[in-house]
């Protein structure tokens, strides 16, 4: 059996702080299933969890950024920023498209992470920051990170990580995976998304259910191509 961090065992015990932290890590560390696939490739589930990574290290590596506020991203990238996001009790507020962040804030914008009207880092081709020099955040000091009272904020309407993982996470993590048929190959479950469009996500729970919850139920998650 593995052994994980105490630091992990502490804060995923809690029914708040680390709540996602077991099923995420379940889902993702080192497997190849959930596959994300949109019009540039696919993306295998470790592929989403390195990014996670550098997302975290990007967080930690800055103690003033509160909160990040999403302003016309993609899809993947929200993904991995809201791994590393739930997986640290992190604050992320999704912004309407409609109007323009305020400049000092920390933002998720396009293909870049600006502060105070700077390019903090450019987004990598898997979504990710592209940060200077190699990621220095092993998998061993993403789970013994102290988590902190986050939230998802959509449009003024606030939900913590514990309420997200109340309504949506805990009866995902109840569910039985499928038993394996006698040729040890799994049946894929398959879901089909509508091109990413930020501005129709109006709460929480549906940034949730359209950007993340796909990948932890599915075992390929495909985003129609724009029109």
């Amino acid at each position: 059996m593995t052994s994980f961090h105490p630091a992990f065992e502490r804060t995923a015990s809690g029914p708040v702080n680390g709540a996602w932290r077991p099923l995420l890590r379940t889902r993702l560390v080192g497997r190849a299933e959930p596959l994300f696939i949109d019009t540039d490739g696919l993306r295998s589930a470790a592929s989403l969890w390195s990014g996670a990574l550098v997302w975290a290290q990007l967080l930690r590596a800055h103690p003033d950024i509160t909160g990040v506020v999403v302003w016309q991203t993609e899809r993947l990238a929200l993904m991995q920023l809201l791994v590393a996001a739930l997986w640290d009790g992190r604050t992320v507020r999704i912004e309407a498209t409609s109007r323009a962040p305020r400049p000092d804030a920390w933002c998720l914008d396009g293909r870049q992470v600006m502060h105070d009207g700077q390019a903090v880092c450019r987004l990598g081709d898997g979504g990710w920051p592209d940060l200077a020099g190699p990621a220095r955040l092993s998998t061993l000091d993403m789970l013994a990170g102290a988590p902190m009272h986050g939230d998802l904020a959509v449009r003024d309407r606030q939900a913590s990580h514990g309420d997200l993982w109340q309504d949506l996470g805990a009866p995902l993590s109840a569910q039985q995976p499928a038993p394996q048929p006698a040729s040890g190959m799994q049946e894929p479950r398959i879901e089909v998304l509508e091109p990413f469009d930020l501005a129709a996500l109006a709460t929480p729970h549906e940034v949730l259910n359209d950007a993340l919850l796909p990948l932890l139920r599915c075992t390929e998650v495909w985003e129609r191509q724009a029109t």
